[in-house]
């Protein structure tokens, strides 16, 4: 009789907690949710109120490592918020999919433009606010990466029409 009163007391604790708790959101089914998990708690202080159906339209699939997986990239320029944007550019990031787990944040910073080559490895090459470089805002900061397999990690490469990588820039700026 004892044990049947605690196993009430439990059922009856276990449904509390759960009428306590917001209603579910509808989930994708693929890492896009986790992702939006992972970044929500930036959008606490945020001017524009950020809806999940907001944040996780940002978020488009790209193809980082060629690995069949899918990857994200998201464009914080498309939450229509002044604080992920500036004279720098737009917050930008890369989600690397895993098989099992959550996926990857590879690359976390402002930048002004993305564009991505294919061939022979998926390059991602961006222009980054002239400071970056020491310049000023306006002059040309470009940096290219591609993934690293062996680091599982992007790595920094000579740009289009460079030489050589002029100036050495983290992958993260958050």
């Amino acid at each position: 009789m004892k044990i049947v009163a605690q196993s009430g007391l439990l059922i009856i604790g276990a449904f509390s907690l759960m009428s306590a708790l917001p209603a579910k959101t509808k989930r994708t089914g693929d890492q896009r949710d986790q992702i939006a998990d992972i970044v929500m708690p930036a959008f606490s202080t945020d001017v524009v109120k950020q809806s999940r159906k907001k944040i996780l339209a940002a978020m488009a699939a790209v193809d980082i490592n060629g690995d069949g997986l899918t990857d994200y990239q998201m464009d914080w320029g498309k939450l229509g918020s002044p604080a992920w944007c500036g004279t720098g550019g737009c917050r930008y990031q890369l989600w690397l999919g895993t098989s099992a787990g959550a996926p990857v944040k590879l690359f976390d910073r402002m930048q002004r433009t993305v564009s991505i080559r294919t061939a022979p490895a998926r390059i991602f090459d961006f222009d980054f606010h002239g400071g970056t470089c020491g310049g000023s805002g306006s002059a040309l900061c470009p940096a290219s990466y591609t993934f690293n397999p062996k680091t599982n990690k992007l790595m920094q490469v000579k740009a289009p029409g460079q030489k050589k990588i002029k100036h050495k820039i983290s992958a993260f700026e958050f």
